[in-house]
Parts: structure tokens; C-alpha cells; sequence
């Protein structure tokens, strides 16, 4: 008898421990692929580019241009049928994004699907009074469309954002890090060549 209830004591740990396994894993927004029920694919969190050739390759368009107003903010918590799914009042606070769309200016197209002097809305997972680095008048992008197909994202969050306006190539982010790869710092105009000549072949 007793060890029956062992039995069924050890499955229901073992049933209880894949369901919030499967739980989690769904919570869990991967970047480089579409989530299950259209969660954000490519706006979570920051996954630092190891190369030019990372940033380029986890990048749908690029292009030269700089971030104009706000045009929506608020907190959602997924997508679903192309559809951004905002967080009600009974949404728990773990299940809420945050997100800040900008209106932003593209004034040179080096690849991708985007047309120069228009303006496109990029999102990003941040509450707008968070933000301070985006006063720059020339970055070079690196973005990907969102879920709804509406808007676009950083892959690599403020490290998708290069500052051409410096002589040195620095990423737009709170901490203004320089662009270093394989052991070199690269000056804007140097990295903004290297792209299109990447890109080119």
C-alpha cells in the first residue's frame, strides 16, 4: 500500500515538473525563430553581436537614419495572428512587456525592405522614461520585422543601433560602448564601408 502512494506520489512530481518545464519554456522568447502563440521573436532581451557578419545575418533590413517622436507606448504580452495583444488590468506583472514604438526617419537603405526618406515604427521593450540614447542624428540600423509584420526590432536590442556621428563606431546604448570586433575599434566610416561591402557580396 505504501508503496502504491510512493507510486503515485513520485508521478505526480514527475507530471507537476514537466508541466511547468513546458511552462517555462514557453515564456522564454527566442529571438532567432517564431515563438509558439506569435510571442516577440526578436525584442526581449539583448544578445550582445559578435561580428559585423552577426549583426548583418540577424537582420532583415539596415539602413542609415535616426529616431524621431514616440508613437505608442504601453506593456502587452504577446502577439497572436499578427496582432500586438496589450496587457489588461488583470495581466500579472510577469507576464507584462513593456514597449516604446518610435517613429523613425530612413534616410539611406543599404538592404532590406524599406524605402529611404519614408519612416517606419520600431518597438522597443522599454518604458519611454528609460530611454536616453537616442538622440543621435545619424545610426545605422540593424532590424527585423515583428510578429504583426507592422513593425520592426532590434535583434540585438541598443546594440543594433550604431552612432555614425562619432569618429569612432559606438553603439547607441546607454553606455555608448565602441564597436569592437576581432580585436579592433573600427571608425564610423570604416564600419558603415564594411557593411555595405559585406552586404554587397
Amino acid at each position: 500500500m505504501n508503496i502504491n502512494k510512493n507510486i503515485v506520489t513520485y508521478a505526480g512530481i514527475i507530471t507537476l515538473s514537466l508541466l511547468l518545464g513546458l511552462a517555462f519554456s514557453r515564456s522564454v522568447h527566442n529571438p532567432s525563430s517564431n515563438a509558439v502563440m506569435g510571442e516577440p521573436r526578436d525584442t526581449s532581451f539583448t544578445i550582445k553581436p559578435s561580428s559585423t557578419d552577426d549583426l548583418i545575418t540577424n537582420s532583415k533590413v539596415v539602413f542609415v537614419g535616426f529616431f524621431g517622436e514616440v508613437v505608442n507606448k504601453g506593456e502587452y504580452t504577446h502577439y497572436e495572428n499578427g496582432k500586438l495583444i496589450l496587457a489588461s488590468e488583470k495581466t500579472p506583472p510577469e507576464m507584462r512587456i513593456p514597449f516604446t514604438d518610435y517613429a523613425v526617419n530612413v534616410t539611406e537603405v543599404i538592404s532590406g525592405n524599406v524605402t529611404a526618406d519614408s519612416q517606419i515604427v520600431v518597438r522597443l521593450p522599454i518604458k519611454v522614461d528609460q530611454e536616453t540614447s537616442k538622440k543621435s542624428e545619424k545610426l545605422l540600423f540593424f532590424l527585423n520585422t515583428n510578429n504583426d509584420n507592422a513593425t520592426y526590432g532590434p535583434y540585438h536590442y541598443e546594440q543594433s543601433f550604431i552612432d555614425l556621428t562619432t569618429e569612432q563606431a559606438i553603439f547607441a546604448d546607454q553606455k555608448s560602448t565602441p564597436v569592437v570586433f576581432l580585436n579592433k575599434n573600427l571608425t564610423s566610416a570604416d564600419f558603415l564601408d564594411e557593411v555595405k561591402q559585406k552586404i554587397k557580396k
